[in-house]
């Protein structure tokens, strides 16, 4: 039994993590100017440099140690709140109203997972950054801690602020071979920007380096493109392929190493990561609507990425963890946190596909504005216009594509709206945790008899466009009957 009743202090591995933590504010502040003291000294006055630097480690020591043992938090459970005291000279007295809460978060950064403490974050309501952070504290003291302010988040209860750990059992591990697998399938775009980012940056270092090279560096250039061009296009594609796959599968796995789910009574607990360990807890009552996303080669492969929305956050730093992502999930998986997350559900019975004019507008910015741009500049190189020719017929055909993935899907009392191209993503939604919905209508599409649909949610915005417009005022006017029955609850 852990007794909150009482000050507890952090795990005595803390006085570690504050003296680093320390360290990192002190280089910052005063690291420059240890270099360059460094490199002005001579050799004499060199134990003059390592002398002031012992001092130093042993104030910042010394100052590491009195925050952990000024570091105080206890729950008080005739008021309801959860009290943090800290401070050396000036004493600090944090109170937190339990019913402020809402959510409560742990993480592990590297040196935490090598001594085996979490840091323990507050988020509360009307604040814009985290309330309050312990920052080492072991995980049985963390997990009972979070599950009582939890606790008391959503019942109030007033039974005794003593938690017994409660056994979390193993839900579902994702595998590294399948964690490899979602490297190399997925988030493209991604990592397309992120080599757009490098290139660019790359060019510019080039730029300002061409100023130093021979005055004749450009002519053997050009020289060298042209004796070489026949295979430099198909080696740069190659090796840009090789880069995607390559930036995917080093994020995914930082990211999502040794993910597992456990479920503990009614919530959820998802923890991964491979340098940084993070672990969220994730609440039926929270979750607003979960999207699965899903490509040709996922689809092969009996593969797909949830992801979870949870009810925003105030706080900016975990606006983050309130969308939590699912991958490499396989049917029985995602079937499984269908259930678990949105409840049972029955299969979609009707559905409203969109417009042919969703592909309209795409086409004219995306192919016929370039392509009379690129009439009036008049370039020679034949080489580009037959790339310009190849990406007219697959810009249509994409969005040829992304007009006929485009449909609204619903069942009572689910609603889902599928759209993509490559990656197809399904949102899926509960009605009842519906806020409001709008509907919009353009002058131009009376005729037509179109309109798009917003569906507002706590965790965003789902928005179906082009749609039969007597259709939805009709859909809309059921969902409202729907979400106003007196048993309905969107949190």
């Amino acid at each position: 039994m852990i007794d909150f009743q009482t000050p507890q202090r952090q795990s005595a591995k803390g006085i570690l993590t504050e003296f680093v933590y320390n360290l990192q504010q002190t280089v910052r502040a005063f690291g420059f100017l240890l270099i360059l003291f460094l490199v002005k000294v001579d050799s004499v006055k060199i134990y003059v440099f390592f002398g002031i630097t012992g001092i130093g480690l042993l104030i910042v020591f010394v100052i590491g140690y009195l925050k952990y043992r000024n570091y105080t938090f206890w729950l008080d459970q005739d008021k309801q709140e959860f009290i943090i005291r800290s401070g050396i000279f000036s004493k600090n007295l944090l109170v937190i109203q339990l019913n402020k809460i809402q959510q409560v978060h742990l993480s592990q950064s590297f040196l935490q997972s090598i001594i085996q403490v979490y840091s323990l974050e507050i988020d509360t309501a009307g604040t814009g950054k985290v309330e309050a952070k312990i920052h080492a504290i072991s995980h049985e003291w963390a997990q009972a801690l979070k599950v009582l302010l939890l606790q008391h988040v959503e019942d109030h209860s007033h039974e005794t602020a003593q938690a017994e750990v409660k056994v979390e059992t193993a839900m579902w591990h994702l595998p590294l071979l399948t964690l490899i697998k979602v490297g190399l399938t997925s988030k493209y775009t991604q990592s397309l920007w992120l080599i757009l980012a490098f290139l660019g940056t790359t060019y510019n270092g080039y730029n300002e380096a061409s100023e130093l090279l021979p005055e004749n560096t450009e002519e053997v250039a050009s020289q060298w493109y042209q004796q070489f061009q026949i295979w430099w296009l198909p080696f740069l594609l190659a090796c840009t392929i090789l880069l995607f796959l390559m930036i995917n599968l080093v994020r995914t796995v930082i990211r999502f190493f040794n993910y597992q789910v456990q479920q503990q009574n009614q919530s959820v607990t998802l923890s991964f990561g491979l340098f940084s360990r993070q672990m969220v807890l994730l609440k039926k009552s929270r979750v607003q609507w979960v999207s699965q996303t899903q490509n040709f080669i996922q689809k092969k492969l009996d593969m797909a990425d949830l992801v979870v929305y949870q009810t925003e956050s105030s706080s900016s730093h975990s606006k983050s963890k309130d969308k939590v992502e699912i991958p490499g999930c396989d049917t029985e998986s995602v079937a499984r946190f269908k259930q678990l997350f949105l409840g049972k559900q029955e299969a979609a019975t009707e559905q409203l596909s969109a417009n042919y004019r969703h592909m309209i507008f795409p086409i004219l910015f995306l192919v016929v504005l370039p392509a009379l741009i690129w009439i009036n500049v008049g370039i020679d190189n034949w080489g580009y216009h037959l790339l310009f020719i190849m990406y007219i017929p697959l810009q249509c055909a994409w969005q040829y594509r992304s007009y006929k993935k485009s449909r609204l899907q619903w069942g009572a009392p689910f609603v889902q709206i599928r759209q993509g191209v490559w990656d197809v993503e399904t949102q899926m939604l509960d009605v009842h945790k519906l806020q409001s919905i709008r509907i919009r209508q353009y002058f131009w599409h009376k005729k037509p008899n179109l309109g798009h649909v917003y569906l507002y949610t706590s965790a965003g915005v789902l928005l179906f466009r082009f749609g039969n417009y007597k259709k939805l005022v009709s859909l809309v006017n059921h969902w409202l009957g729907m979400v106003e029955q007196p048993n309905s609850r969107w949190m």
